[in-house]
């Protein structure tokens, strides 16, 4: 047990401490949406898109 306390411990803090650090600059996902810019309302473009 004193193994776990002296040696582990620190080193499951540790990794700890950066997986939170780490997740401070993760940005949000992207939206489930997907905008596709097309070309006129008759184009053959706008049609296939």
């Amino acid at each position: 047990m004193k193994e776990f306390i002296k040696v582990w411990f620190p080193i499951l803090l540790l990794v700890a401490a950066v997986f939170w650090f780490s997740a401070q600059f993760i940005k949000p996902e992207a939206d489930k949406a997907l905008t596709i810019a097309t070309g006129r309302s008759g184009g053959s473009y706008f049609t296939y898109a």
